[in-house]
C-alpha cells in the first residue's frame, strides 16, 4: 500500500503530540493554559503541517511512503493462534531492527540534551527564555534541535518553569520538543526530498512559535500569566517535620 506524505506527517505528529498519556500528563502537571495550548497546537500541527510540506514541492517529486501489505486472503479459516504468532514474529523483527538502527542516535541525543541542561541556570533561563518574543523564538529553535524520548518534554518544561521560564516559551517548547527533532528528521529524510524536510522543520518551528505568541498575548489581556517560579516564590514558608519537632521541644511545658 502507499500512503501520502500528508498522512505520514500527520501520523508522526499525532503519535508524538496527540497520544493520550502525554495529553493527560500535560493537563495534570501544568495549568489549563498550557494544557489547552498543547492540545490545540497538536491538532493544528497534525492538520496543516503535512499539506504545507506537500505544497512546498511538486507532487511528482514527493516519494510516497511504502507500507508493506502482507495480507492475503486465507483459503481456510485460521485460528487466533495461527494469526497472532506470525504477527508477533513480524513485530519483534521490526522492533529489533528499529532498535538497532535508532538506539545509538537516541543515546547520543540523550547525552547531548543532558549536557545542554547542565549548562542551564536561573540567570540563563530568565535572560533567554523569559516571557517575551525572544524567549518564544529561542524555545521554538531549542525544541526542534533537541531530541527527547516520548513524554520527556513534560518534566523538561516543568524544570525550566521552576528555573524561571515564561508561560509562553513553555507552551512553545511543549509542542516543538515533542513534534520534531533530529532523529525524526533523519528518519523522514529517506522519504522526502531535502526541500520538503526543511519545510517540515520550518513549519513545526512556525506552529510552535505562533502558539507561544498567542499565549503571550492572551496572558497580557485575558488571564493571569504568573510563571511557576513566581507562584512557588509567593508560597508561604513551610516548615519541615524536623523543624516542627525542634520548635515544639524548645517551647516551655506549662
Amino acid at each position: 500500500k502507499r500512503a501520502s506524505i500528508e498522512g505520514a506527517i500527520a501520523m508522526v505528529q499525532g503519535s508524538t503530540t496527540l497520544n493520550i498519556p502525554a495529553l493527560a500528563m500535560v493537563f495534570f502537571v501544568f495549568s489549563p493554559v498550557l494544557g489547552f495550548s498543547r492540545l490545540i497546537l497538536a491538532i493544528v500541527g497534525a492538520l496543516i503541517i503535512g499539506p504545507i510540506v506537500v505544497l512546498s514541492v511538486r507532487r511528482d517529486r514527493v516519494k510516497q511512503v511504502e507500507i508493506p501489505d502482507t495480507y492475503e486472503d486465507p483459503v481456510d479459516m485460521a485460528s487466533w493462534g495461527e494469526i497472532l504468532a506470525p504477527a508477533f514474529r513480524h513485530w519483534a523483527k521490526a522492533s529489533i531492527g528499529y532498535a538497532i538502527r535508532l538506539s545509538p542516535i537516541m543515546i547520543l541525543a540523550g547525552f547531548a540534551s543532558g549536557l545542554a541542561i547542565q549548562w542551564l541556570s536561573p540567570e540563563v533561563i530568565n535572560t533567554y527564555l523569559g516571557n517575551d518574543v525572544r524567549g518564544i523564538l529561542l524555545a521554538a529553535t531549542f525544541g526542534i534541535l533537541i531530541n527527547v524520548p516520548l513524554l520527556f518534554e513534560i518534566p523538561l518544561v516543568a524544570l525550566l518553569l521552576l528555573l524561571g521560564m515564561g508561560t509562553a516559551p513553555a507552551a512553545t517548547l511543549l509542542f516543538s520538543a515533542a513534534a520534531g527533532g533530529p532523529v525524526t528528521f533523519w528518519g523522514l529524510s529517506k522519504l522526502m526530498p531535502r526541500k520538503a524536510l526543511a519545510t517540515f522543520a520550518s513549519a513545526t518551528w512556525g506552529v510552535g512559535a505562533l502558539g507561544g505568541i498567542l499565549v503571550l498575548i492572551g496572558g497580557q489581556y485575558f488571564w493571569d500569566d504568573a510563571g511557576l517560579s513566581d507562584r512557588v516564590a509567593r508560597t508561604p514558608e513551610q516548615r519541615t517535620v524536623e523543624q516542627l519537632f525542634s520548635d515544639s521541644a524548645a517551647e516551655p511545658i506549662v
